[in-house]
């Protein structure tokens, strides 16, 4: 896996092509991120996280954005350095101040 490991391609996520009331819409939303969870997942399995635990913590997250009333698990700020972070090599990661629940 190596340096294909250590980056997330968060910025190749293609925008809308239809309209958010399109019968369409949510299939396309679905092809767009479906690469990107795959990595995610990928990677957690990488770092020696149990995939399918992953699987559901990242479904109680996305949950959790729609239910939460304080909104997202993070900030704006914290997701930028929750990026930076990924896109550091594993070796160079400082982890020690990323937000945990």
């Amino acid at each position: 896996m190596g340096d294909a490991m250590n980056m997330m391609k968060l910025e190749v996520i293609p925008p809308p092509s239809r309209a958010a009331t399109d019968l369409n819409y949510e299939a396309d939303l679905k092809t767009a991120l479906d690469p990107v969870l795959s990595e995610l997942l990928d990677r957690a399995e990488y770092a020696g996280w149990d995939r399918r635990k992953a699987t559901y913590t990242v479904m109680f997250l996305a949950a959790r954005c729609l239910t939460d009333s304080k909104g997202p698990p993070c900030s704006k700020r914290e997701f930028d350095r929750l990026r930076r972070c990924v896109r550091q090599p594993f070796a160079q990661r400082d982890v020690s101040r990323l937000p945990i629940d």
